[in-house]
């Protein structure tokens, strides 16, 4: 078998059994009080209302983000489609963590082989922690699958040395940013570890790759920061 139809294949399997995983933990989740997240109250109470809020119209809000802006963006745009229903962000939940599994698969395979890209993908499907935070409304599911891709399309912009996957790379970058205000430490440690790698090549090859990186990451970040600023009267980066 062709060697890429296989790969897809295994893609498609390992997203179908996670999402099997997942959608039958989320159908015994819903019996419980902790599925509307009214009941659980913390991060998952103050998202669901950020969301209804930006559902509503209020796209830019007031003040400073009291929580990271991406998820609440993220679940609002379902609310809003979806008109708050929890079975629609659930079920979004359960494809990000499916496609996480997925992405888990080919990030491996790029990196070892197939044998351990089938391994972690069973792992990332079956994991225990994963399957659970497919129940919280709270951006993990979100920023995990933002992470992976942007590991995979990093890896593969640095293999074949090409600058606009530098670019997509950092405008994922600006979006987990937006989820996780520590993933911008990863930036911070890449770019002089790059251009450190590639020092003989520095002014062709790296100092242009990670000023793609860095110019993608502000594009996505910048607005909010702007926001902050003009709303919050606060220099707050998201």
């Amino acid at each position: 078998m062709n060697p890429r139809i296989r790969s897809v294949i295994t893609a498609l399997v390992v997203f179908v059994a996670a999402l099997a995983v997942r959608l039958l933990y989320l159908s015994h989740f819903k019996a419980t009080p902790f599925y509307d997240p009214n009941a659980t109250g913390l991060d998952m109470l103050l998202y669901d209302k950020l969301a209804q809020s930006i559902a509503s119209g209020d796209w830019l809000g007031s003040g400073v983000f009291e929580l990271m802006p991406g998820y609440g963006y993220f679940l609002g745009m379902i609310y809003s489609v979806f008109d708050r229903s929890l079975t629609a962000a659930y079920a979004a939940q359960a494809m990000l963590g499916s496609g996480t599994a997925v992405l888990i698969y080919f990030l491996t395979k790029r990196l070892t082989g197939e044998g351990t890209a089938i391994l972690a993908a069973a792992i990332g499907t079956l994991s225990q922690t994963l399957v659970f935070h497919t129940g919280m409304l709270t951006g993990e599911m979100l920023i995990l699958f933002i992470l992976m891709a942007f590991l995979l399309i990093l890896s593969t912009a640095i293999s074949k040395q090409n600058a606009w996957l530098f670019l997509l790379s950092g405008i994922l970058a600006g979006f987990g940013i937006l989820c996780r205000g520590t993933f911008a430490l990863f930036i911070l440690l890449f770019i002089p570890w790059h251009m450190i790698v590639v020092r003989r090549d520095l002014f062709r090859r790296a100092l242009p790759q990670a000023t793609a990186l860095l110019i993608g990451t502000i594009i996505i970040v910048t607005p909010v920061t702007i926001r902050n600023y003009v709303l919050g009267d606060d220099f707050v980066l998201v």
